[in-house]
């Protein structure tokens, strides 16, 4: 025995059957979850949809709001109160909230009765770029018949969006 001089212990890592067993339990479990995500990321073939109109997500430059029907409008010409069902006796205010519009670019809206298409509402064309509400309003002298309605706003010719509602 040395007397005088302490013991020096090794400070290198040392691997002893334990550590290697939670070594590679470590590896097995990162290799099955890497692997769980490869196989979701695999993109899946989807089929390709038939080529319609222009969708109004693809006319540049315009951004028609969230369409909306309402019972009446505040000053700016946006919904006052909106509402989904309607008297026969009501003015139906049709309304793309918040919309992008170029200067331009023609909008109207169609209303339908079921299958029926009842009325076009006048064709505006925007003076000039406009960021605003879009409304249109569709009376009736002897008033509408109850049942299931539908307003379809068009852009430039393009169905652009709709907003179903009833009259009770």
């Amino acid at each position: 025995m040395q007397s005088g001089q302490p013991q020096q212990k090794s400070q290198g890592f040392k691997l002893d059957t334990r550590m290697i067993i939670i070594i590679v339990a470590l590896l097995a479990v990162l290799f099955f979850l890497t692997r769980g995500n490869q196989q979701q990321a695999q993109p899946t073939p989807t089929p390709q949809p038939v080529a319609q109109e222009p969708a109004v997500g693809e006319i540049p430059g315009i951004e028609l709001g969230r369409i909306v029907s309402a019972l009446n409008l505040d000053r700016d010409g946006c919904p006052g109160d909106t509402a989904n069902r309607f008297s026969p006796a009501d003015s139906i205010y049709i309304v793309a909230e918040e919309s992008v519009i170029p200067e331009g670019t023609a909008i109207f809206a169609r209303l339908y009765f079921g299958d029926r298409t009842l009325e076009d509402a006048d064709e505006i064309v925007a003076p000039g770029d406009l960021n605003a509400c879009v409304n249109f309003v569709f009376e009736s002298r002897t008033g509408f018949e109850p049942g299931n309605y539908e307003a379809e706003f068009f852009v430039n010719g393009n169905p652009a969006g709709s907003v179903a509602f009833t009259v009770r």
